[in-house]
């Protein structure tokens, strides 16, 4: 009997093709904001790769509510004009159901089009207050920023026993804004700034800054450099600059690949590359996929969990309203970055770790 419907059904297909019984539900569109290109593109391939990843692994398993998972994938550059005009474009032309997005400076740039739209967006590198306050349809699921720069000023205190501190950062929003935080935790600590430089993203030339700095004879420098970081850390161990350096979530993978003797010694917060069962399985997908070792794991993590979060949170629906407050709903998700529970404001804090770079690889100090 059910053979025999099977086969009517099927032969109403073809007969009549256009029938509603016969059409395919609509893809479920996930727009994303990635720097693919650009200083940073590093980050912006390893998010694009996860998520092609996680996109490919629940079409081959039959999609989501019956619908095919279909990425649209814009090339921001890391330039908040560029976010901008990609999410017009994604929410628009694209109608897209969600979007993922690199940082919370494209984040910025692009929110007041999500949040007018109505369509939720995911900041993978990033969750703070301020991305909380773009509205009810931003979402973070990236390092804590207030903790990155706390965390840093906690450890470098407390740990490494600092009592002055040096600061060095880039004039960038992320970077002014860990950096606050590393300042007011280290003075409540007890602790004092005795010097504090921001430099312009596109130098390439500190000794004059190193060198005042290593003249103020600091117990540690905190450099949240997001510009030029290769050159910065090169410089300060030309010049032979003793102070321990602390950093946060900046120096990556691909770093410690080309140039493992540069970042030796330097401290960093990071969420940390779990080894749950998930990451161990998405490691073993990426390699099938890719023929290659899995690199950027962090940043490849939190392309593929945004794809499964937005996933998991449409069901059998397209809608973003209804995607948005699904989202929120979220609790005890699984992912390969961790475990995922939106508060109440749409954030994912995750425990920050310090990691020093040992041998040219990431060594845990303090879980």
């Amino acid at each position: 009997m059910k053979n025999g419907l099977l086969r009517f059904l099927l032969a109403l297909c073809f007969v009549a093709p256009s029938a509603a019984l016969c059409e395919r539900p609509r893809p479920l569109r996930i727009g994303a904001l990635f720097h693919v290109t650009g200083e940073f593109a590093v980050q912006g391939m390893a998010f694009r790769q996860g998520a092609e990843l996680a996109a490919e692994e629940l079409n081959s398993a039959g999609g989501v509510g019956g619908r095919s998972i279909e990425l649209i994938i814009e090339d921001t550059q890391y330039k908040p004009i560029l976010s901008n005009s990609g999410a017009k474009k994604l929410s628009q032309i694209d109608k897209v159901s969600a979007v993922l997005i690199s940082t919370a400076t494209e984040a910025k740039a692009a929110g007041s089009v999500l949040q007018r739209d109505h369509v939720p967006g995911i900041v993978l590198w990033d969750s703070s207050p301020e991305i909380e306050a773009l509205g009810e349809y931003m979402f973070g699921i990236g390092p804590w920023a207030p903790s990155s720069g706390a965390r840093s000023a906690e450890f470098a205190y407390q740990t490494l026993k600092a009592k002055t501190a040096a600061v060095v950062g880039s004039n960038t929003e992320w970077s002014h804004y860990v950096a606050k935080f590393f300042e007011s935790r280290f003075k409540e600590l007890g602790g004092t700034i005795i010097r504090s430089h921001s430099l312009n993203p596109d130098e390439n030339d500190f000794r004059t800054v190193l060198a005042k700095v290593a003249a103020s004879k600091p117990d540690v420098i905190y450099a949240p450099i997001d510009g030029n970081i290769i050159a910065f850390f090169e410089q300060a161990q030309q010049m032979k600059v003793s102070a321990p350096f602390v950093t946060s979530d900046i120096v990556t993978d691909e770093y410690l690949e080309t140039h493992p003797q540069i970042f030796e010694g330097v401290y960093q917060t990071m969420t940390g590359a779990p080894d749950s069962a998930a990451a161990i399985r998405m490691a073993e997908s990426y390699q099938k996929k890719f023929n290659a070792k899995l690199s950027q794991a962090q940043f490849v993590a939190w392309g593929y969990d945004g794809v499964k979060l937005v996933a998991a949170a449409a069901g059998h629906t397209t809608d973003r309203a209804q995607i948005k407050d699904a989202l929120r709903a979220t609790r005890n998700f699984e992912g390969a970055s961790g475990t995922i529970t939106m508060t109440p404001q749409g954030s994912a804090p995750r425990p920050v770790h310090i990691f020093r770079v040992t041998n040219g690889e990431f060594t845990l100090v303090e879980p």
